[in-house]
């Protein structure tokens, strides 16, 4: 399947390092698409390319950055998807497969490979814990390891989509994070599955540093008012899923348990 690498012009290290990490996974046929650094951006290129009044008022929070630029690489990534015309797999530089998935790929490639928009993430993290992602087998058959998202999907490290769906989630000025994958889903009446177990982990913070939550080479911290608010829509969450109204197995168990 073709492969897109979101990459920094900057970042040499990163894609030379990620290269050689890809070396056994001849199958992956990459090419680079340049990433945007929100960093580097003005206010007034900001306000231009994003719709910051909108993201505040949905996140309760000013975006940061690097999730302008993160939120921006990815959607160039789906503007060449949709021009293409081609079933991709995006991944960011920061990423590492875990097995050969070759096999699975090809058979993500054929679910994909229908009229109607569809995405499968292979590799994520989330907030609830279904089932042990160790009770999946990557020999089972793909059909039944394309886990459906209940609440949250967390993270752009490794996903495949069809140009149905990339022209869809392309928007020209854009007031999300790019992992907002459930609520674009919904919006579009997009199919979205996880494939477990994922193939593909991002690497340690210490290995590959992320753009995205630093400003300045300091961690941007939650305000009081964040933490209180993601901590009751957790409890929120977490009481519906021992109820049942939330199903364990439409929920992502996160990498590490």
């Amino acid at each position: 399947m073709k492969t897109l690498i979101i990459n920094l012009p900057e970042s040499t290290d990163r894609l030379s390092a990620l290269t050689d990490r890809l070396k056994d996974h001849p199958y992956m046929e990459t090419d680079v698409v340049e990433a945007v650094d929100g960093r580097r951006m003005s206010p007034e290129e900001r306000d231009a390319a994003f719709d910051i009044p909108r993201f505040t008022a949905l996140y309760r929070r000013e975006p940061r950055p690097g999730e302008i630029g993160c939120t921006l690489s990815h959607q160039k990534a789906y503007r060449r998807v949709a021009s293409e015309g081609e079933n991709t797999l995006i991944i960011e530089d920061d990423i590492y497969p875990v097995r050969d998935f070759s096999s699975e790929l090809e058979e993500i490639d054929s679910w994909l490979s229908v009229p109607r928009p569809r995405i499968a993430v292979v590799g994520c993290a989330c907030m609830y814990c279904g089932q042990s992602p160790d009770s999946y087998d990557p020999a089972d058959e793909i059909h039944k390891r394309l886990v459906k998202p209940s609440r949250y999907v967390h993270g752009t490290y490794a996903y495949a989509l069809n140009p149905q769906a990339a022209s869809l989630m392309t928007v020209r000025k854009p007031w999300f994070v790019a992992d907002n994958f459930i609520a674009l889903c919904h919006e579009h009446d997009i199919k979205i599955r996880v494939m477990l177990p994922s193939a593909i982990y991002p690497l340690d913070e210490e290995e590959a540093p992320t753009t995205i939550t630093t400003q300045n080479n300091r961690p941007v911290k939650y305000s009081f008012t964040d933490r209180l608010h993601f901590f009751i829509e957790h409890v929120v969450n977490e009481s519906l899923l021992r109820t049942g109204i939330l199903h364990k197995l439409e929920s992502i168990p996160p990498r590490d348990l």
